[in-house]
């Protein structure tokens, strides 16, 4: 009587109604395909693992190296006419003949003390107040050099 009243039945038309029990789709197995490789969450916890080994890889050898590498000869570098005007150092050792310094100890006293450098400036510092030494006293700076090589010997 439910399904007469949906569907509008009318016995004086000659309306007859049957109720059949079936599916509205047909039932097809579902075949699950598994993704490829590439496709997996195991592949790019991978992928990301060696990207980031990489990146670090990468900044080590790239950025950090090359720093490094830098800082450790900047203390090879305080030798030779790699420091500008304290490279002209030798070559004034070389042309000095003696004539205005004497062979005494040479000592940076006076007015100048006050600006000597001392091991708790930084490298910057006291390479910039040995370059402002060398530009103002050349022959000086030579002969204390000079000196210092002596000692040494």
């Amino acid at each position: 009587m439910l399904v007469e009243n949906a569907v509008g039945f009318s016995a004086l038309r000659g309306d007859s109604v049957n109720v059949i029990n079936s599916s509205f789709v047909p039932t097809e197995e579902f075949v699950f395909e598994e993704p490829s490789f590439w496709q997996q969450d195991w592949f790019w916890n991978l992928i990301k693992q060696i990207g980031a080994g990489a990146f670090i890889l990468i900044l080590a050898l790239g950025i950090l190296r090359p720093v490094l590498k830098h800082l450790s000869a900047t203390g090879n570098q305080l030798s030779g006419s790699d420091l500008g005007p304290a490279g002209q150092i030798s070559a004034e050792l070389e042309s000095l003949d003696g004539s205005g310094i004497a062979d005494d100890k040479v000592t940076f006293g006076g007015v100048q003390s006050a600006a000597m450098v001392t091991p708790n400036e930084s490298f910057d510092y006291q390479l910039n107040e040995i370059r402002s030494m060398v530009a103002e006293d050349p022959a000086r700076v030579a002969q204390a050099i000079k000196q210092w090589v002596v000692e040494h010997e």
